[in-house]
Order: structure tokens, then sequence, then C-alpha cells
């Protein structure tokens, strides 16, 4: 089963600053796991339906494109994991995908 990406805005603790994360969602299997963006708005500026940010906030394209670039990258990372491993489940792409991949520090370990 493939995996799938979305884009949420983390309404349920707001910073200290009143802003709200968000987040990309990968989902394999009904099980998910969150990755930071680094991007906070205001809950008003995130059209929920779309997944984006709303034209309302000032750099409402700037951030949509780095948020689509981001939401591809981590697509073709998991498209190509999956094609080599087809039984890695949501905690192996998350590891794969923020680099704390054992085999990875095998391979490093080897080098040395």
């Amino acid at each position: 089963m493939s995996a799938t990406i979305n884009l949420k805005l983390w309404k349920y603790r707001a910073k200290k600053d009143g802003l709200y994360p968000i987040y990309i969602r990968i989902t394999k299997n009904r099980k998910s796991t969150w990755q930071s963006t680094d991007i906070a708005l205001k809950a008003k500026d995130w059209d929920d339906a779309k997944g984006k940010i709303k034209p309302s906030h000032p750099n409402s394209a700037r951030y949509n494109a780095h948020l689509k670039q981001l939401e591809l990258r981590y697509q073709n990372d998991v498209i190509q994991m999956e094609n080599d491993e087809l039984h890695l489940g949501i905690k192996g792409i998350k590891r794969k995908l923020t680099g704390q991949d054992s085999s990875n520090f095998l391979l490093a370990a080897r080098e040395l």
C-alpha cells in the first residue's frame, strides 16, 4: 500500500507568539507520522480544504511554493523507498527521511 502525504496546520497548541505550525503528515497502513516544516502562521490564514496558505497572508506565494517543494521531495523520497523495500513501515519511512536509519550508520562505519 502506498503512503499518502498531506500538509496540515497543527491547531492543537499555539506557539508563544500565537502562531500555529504547519506539519507534513505521512500516512501508511493507517499509521501516521508528522514532520515539521518550520513554517507557522495564524489559523485564519490557512485553507484546510486545499491544504495551503490563503492569499490573505503577505508571503503566501513564497510559502506555498516552499511547502509544495517540501511535499514533492517527501513524495519522491517515499516512492523511492517503497520501490526499494516493499515491506517498509511508517517508522522505517520516518527514520530514513530524518536520516536516523541504522543502515546508514553501518555503511558510514564501514567506510572508516
